[in-house]
């Protein structure tokens, strides 16, 4: 399985407006990381991916 983009409407602290994602992300094939600095939304990235692949 290859996730390629996660999109995040009204997930924490990524809130939607206008019908648009509060947050998207593109995934792309091999290596990819999250680099950020505190509280920037690095481990919500994270677990909304758990949450959606239910694990």
């Amino acid at each position: 399985m290859y996730v390629s983009e996660l999109r995040l409407y009204d997930f924490r602290q990524f809130k939607s407006v206008d019908g648009k994602p509060g947050l998207e992300v593109r995934f792309h094939p091999g290596l990819n990381a999250l680099v950020g600095e505190n509280g920037s939304g690095k481990t919500t990235v994270v677990d909304a991916m758990r949450y959606v692949l239910l694990t």
